[in-house]
């Protein structure tokens, strides 16, 4: 009887990868994304050089409510900003700072017209920078959907939970 669930129980183990591999491999397209996985397209993504102190203006439509991702990047080309600060703005009100490069979550309700506010001073030996502003809708409910556990996972504790099973019955 020992031998028939130890049989069992590797018989199960082996099967397990083979039953949950997929039968085809996903391709990748350009961006990253398998087949059917589509990244939100960016609000705004832009690149600037930036020549001497200077302060850029960019515009950009909101078109859903929602929680949106801004990140701020000094890409330290020829060299690192001296300081780097973003301010996104409505035509009245100013409704999130950073003082740095990095990124944040902003919450916004409904379609407004936006302006993404670069103050931008190179570095004295260069005078030149490049800075991106990149806004794209987040992920909203924290994680997406949830994700079901594999087949082989599922074999593999009920095989565990048999094999208990008949040990505590021998034993009894």
């Amino acid at each position: 009887m020992k031998h028939r669930v130890t049989a069992l129980l590797a018989l199960a183990l082996g099967l397990a990868p083979w039953l949950a591999a997929p039968a085809f491999a996903d391709l990748v397209d350009a961006d990253g994304n398998a087949q059917g996985v589509h990244a939100p397209a960016p609000v705004l993504d832009d690149v600037q050089i930036v020549t001497g102190s200077t302060t850029t203006s960019t515009a950009f439509e909101i078109t859903a409510a929602g929680t949106y991702t801004v990140t701020l990047t000094d890409f330290a080309f020829p060299d690192p900003f001296q300081s780097l600060a973003l301010a996104i703005t409505s035509a009245t009100a100013t409704l999130a700072l950073l003082t740095e490069p990095g990124s944040f979550d902003l919450v916004l309700d409904g379609p407004m017209q936006l302006f993404a506010l670069v103050f931008g001073v190179p570095n004295e030996e260069s005078g030149v920078g490049l800075y991106g502003v990149n806004i794209v809708l987040a992920r909203n409910g924290g994680g997406g959907e949830p994700v079901p556990l594999p087949a082989s996972a599922w074999l593999l504790l009920s095989g565990l939970a048999a094999a208990f099973r008949l040990n505590r019955a021998r034993r009894t």
